[in-house]
C-alpha cells in the first residue's frame, strides 16, 4: 500500500492544472468510515497525508454508508 500512495503522490500536475482522482482505493480516512472493527491507524494516517499532500477534496457519498 506504500508504494501504491507514493504513486498517488507522484500523480499530481506541477502547476496550476485543475484535476480529478476517482476510484474506490479500499482504504478509509476514518474509523467511521470502515464497516467492521479492521481500522488500520497507521495506513489511515498515511493515507490521510497523501489526500493532504494533493489538496484533494472528497465528495460526499449521499444517502448510503457504503458502496
Amino acid at each position: 500500500m506504500d508504494a501504491f500512495l507514493a504513486d498517488l503522490g507522484a500523480m499530481s500536475p506541477t502547476d496550476d492544472t485543475n484535476w480529478i482522482v476517482i476510484g474506490d482505493f479500499n482504504l478509509t480516512c476514518a474509523p467511521r468510515d470502515n464497516n467492521n472493527a479492521n481500522f488500520d491507524q497507521r495506513l489511515a494516517a498515511k493515507f490521510n497525508s497523501t489526500i493532504d499532500g494533493l489538496a484533494l477534496i472528497e465528495l460526499p457519498h449521499l444517502d448510503q454508508l457504503y458502496t
